[in-house]
């Protein structure tokens, strides 16, 4: 199995240098890997510790197209995504229109860093999903709060993938693969995360149409592309390559070259 695009990798735009590499280094290192496609997905303006800064994303779409224009006949492109946060349990996510319409790809998630819509959502978040791990019945509720309100997101908007299902906050997969492939998003298998993990895997592939795609969430050029931990989860999952939407057979990789 081989991985033609990495659509999960930061750059220097993310605050407080969360990224290290800039859009032409991220861009020139997975082209020299071989990818055919590289998007960059930094955190959403509502990550107040790492999200890029809402005024920056018209310059770094200009700088995208600039690449991309270089490298019209390289086979090569550069997307211009973003790593959307949760910010409420009704499925609220912190991109505005305008941002929707400057980004290719939209990566949404549960992270840490961001500022929840009310109190009400910052309490269940912040104190009772830590609780959870240790009260069964509350990691059951949280488990179906969390799913609910990733299902309730990508019935609102458009997204592309759902970056580390289950990492941050715990899910109920099934639940959540068959509202994916209700909707058209893939799920992330994140080589940098244990999410989605082999048993995750296992069950959301029993949904007819679940589609899943395997990313790097690179934060350095060298780590881009650097996806085996995440082949190595779906290959003893049993996953195939068909299911994964940016991943080939490696005879097809063979055949054609």
């Amino acid at each position: 199995m081989r991985i033609t695009a990495d659509y999960h990798t930061h750059t220097v735009y993310s605050r407080h240098n969360h990224g290290k590499g800039s859009i032409r280094d991220n861009a020139m290192a997975a082209y020299k890997k071989g990818l055919r496609t590289v998007a960059i997905s930094d955190h959403g303006p509502g990550h107040y510790i790492y999200g890029v800064k809402r005024e920056l994303l018209p310059h770094i779409r200009k700088e995208i197209d600039a690449i991309n224009e270089e490298m019209r006949d390289k086979d090569f492109r550069v997307l211009l995504g973003v790593e959307a946060n949760v910010i409420s349990y009704k499925g609220d996510w912190d991109l505005d229109d305008r941002l929707i319409e400057l980004t290719d790809i939209r990566a949404a998630g549960f992270h840490y860093g961001v500022h929840m819509k009310g109190l009400s959502d910052t309490l269940h978040f912040f104190l009772l999903n830590p609780l959870a791990r240790f009260i069964p019945p509350l990691r059951r509720y949280m488990r179906r709060k969390n799913t609910d309100a990733l299902i309730a997101l990508i019935q609102k908007y458009p997204i592309t993938f759902l970056s580390h299902p289950g990492e941050k906050a715990e899910v109920e997969i099934d639940r959540l693969a068959k509202a994916c492939a209700k909707e058209d998003v893939w799920l992330e298998i994140n080589a940098s995360h244990e999410q989605l993990d082999i048993e995750s895997i296992k069950t959301a592939m029993q949904v007819a149409g679940a589609k899943f795609v395997i990313n790097s969430d690179a934060h350095r050029p060298e780590t881009i592309g650097e996806v085996e931990a995440g082949i190595v989860r779906a290959k003893r999952a049993g996953l195939p390559a068909d299911r994964i939407v940016n991943a080939v057979e490696q005879e097809e990789v063979c055949k054609s070259s």
